[in-house]
């Protein structure tokens, strides 16, 4: 099994989504695939917004609201209508979510808010399950939190688990992985011991990638976003930066603690612990060289 992480920026529009399909496409002839997903770019910020707005009960957060269901609804023209059925009712929780927002006592507002913008990765995974399908590929999008946390009440206390992930998450995916269907998970959130939704922290996608390919026992991780992965320096700045092939995984914990964008400094723990590579490509380069991290 191999899992497959898009970023944000991969998943901004149709057409680049129907390239990470193409790149979905290479991998589930060789080996089953499970991918993970981002919120479209700019979403997760815009649902920090709308919830914050309805926490203060300004009724403008409905429009918004309204802006970003209509971002993800557009991705399902052309897929079958059980696909646009699905979202609808998915939506329809969302809308709920953002409602209950409104009777919130202050002390629980933040957290709550920031619990409430994991909804753009539930609609990206089915939006791209449902692209999948219409692509005539056997597809299952899972809404639910895929990663499972252990430890105390308190928020700063809990980790995440990637055998707690396995106990929850395997039973659920049995079926289709059976099917040999592609698996599309959302990153990002997380479930708690109490069973309470909550997030891993902001862009922390890669991290999910990583716990799930430990729990499913992936034999790789790849991270598609639009670098090919780690420079010497930041290429946006510096045209002349080296990529670097190969990091062992404490060189990638070193140098990911230091703030590197490329990729999540807790995504590497949970591969070196399982002794997983990870892969980072390009996504317009997806079969080029780009960065690998392992033993």
């Amino acid at each position: 099994m191999r899992v497959l992480k898009f970023g944000g920026s991969s998943l901004a529009n149709a057409e680049k989504i129907d390239l990470a399909i193409s790149i979905v496409r290479r991998h589930m002839a060789e080996e089953i695939t499970v991918v993970v997903v981002s919120a479209m770019a700019g979403a997760t910020d815009s649902l920090l917004r709308i919830g914050e707005l309805a926490v203060c009960r300004q009724s403008v957060w409905r429009e918004k609201l309204q802006e970003i269901e209509g971002r993800y609804a557009i991705l399902l023209n052309g897929c079958a209508e059980q696909w646009r059925g699905q979202f609808q009712r998915v939506a329809a929780k969302m809308w709920n979510d953002a409602e209950s927002l409104q009777y919130l006592h202050a002390v629980s507002a933040d957290e709550e808010a920031a619990r409430f913008s994991g909804w753009g990765e539930r609609l990206m995974a089915l939006a791209f399950a449902a692209r999948l399908c219409s692509y005539g590929i056997l597809a299952y999008g899972y809404s639910l939190e895929p990663v499972m946390l252990y430890g105390a009440a308190k928020t700063s206390d809990r980790q995440a688990s990637a055998l707690a992930t396995r106990a929850w998450l395997a039973p659920q995916l049995a079926s289709a992985i059976r099917q040999n269907a592609v698996i599309a998970l959302p990153g990002y959130i997380a479930r708690d011991p109490s069973g309470k939704s909550t997030t891993l922290g902001r862009n922390a996608s890669d991290y999910s990638a990583t716990l799930i390919g430990a729990a499913l026992g992936a034999t790789g991780v790849y991270i598609y976003s639009d670098v090919a992965g780690l420079y010497t320096e930041d290429p946006k700045l510096n045209p002349q930066a080296q990529l670097i092939s190969f990091l062992t995984y404490a060189e990638a914990l070193s140098v990911t603690s230091q703030g590197v964008k490329a990729l999540h400094p807790r995504a590497v723990e949970p591969a070196a612990q399982s002794a997983i590579p990870v892969k980072l490509r390009s996504l317009y380069a997806p079969f080029e060289a780009g960065t690998d991290i392992g033993a």
